[in-house]
């Protein structure tokens, strides 16, 4: 019983967490077209991404998103107003594309993932080397809520709670 509790718990705090993080997506997704200009039929590498993030961008953009593995099939199924093409590989080494070959590279919440700074070094070279622009975030440790768990002040726990 009580294992099952906590999975409640769980699921209880992410379908309340939901609507929050949508609405951040979207808005993040606005800045993104507003701040780089985003018009339509612009191609766009996304670096470890889901084509659920581009839904809120209204321009039909020619998107290759680009992911370890690739993504499921339901995300791979869902209709899109963009071209969507999907590729596996590594984004710290991207083999396959030119140099500037894309637009815009884009990157939400991925850097942190790669590994030690050597990788982080190489997927930033291979963002500045594959696009004519780019955009990538990253979560902040001194944002409130964690961008993953969505828990408040996470970074400031003590490290055996956060385990």
């Amino acid at each position: 019983m009580h294992l099952d509790l906590r999975y409640l718990r769980l699921e209880l705090f992410s379908r309340l967490k939901r609507p929050f993080s949508a609405r951040a997506r979207k808005n993040r997704m606005r800045t993104f077209t507003r701040l780089m200009r985003i018009t339509e039929g612009m191609s766009v590498l996304d670096l470890g991404g889901l084509p659920m993030i581009w839904e809120s961008v209204a321009s039909p953009l020619d998107i290759t998103i680009l992911n370890l593995d690739l993504p499921g099939t339901p995300e791979r199924a869902a209709d899109s107003h963009h071209k969507i093409r999907y590729v596996e590989g590594d984004a710290c080494k991207v083999m396959g594309f030119a140099d500037y070959q894309f637009d815009t590279v884009f990157s939400n919440s991925v850097i942190e993932h790669v590994g030690p700074a050597g990788r982080q070094a190489d997927f930033a070279r291979e963002v500045r080397r594959l696009g004519r622009s780019y955009w990538v975030q990253t979560p902040s440790k001194w944002f409130p809520i964690e961008a993953h768990c969505g828990m408040p002040f996470w970074w400031f726990y003590p490290a055996e709670l956060r385990r």
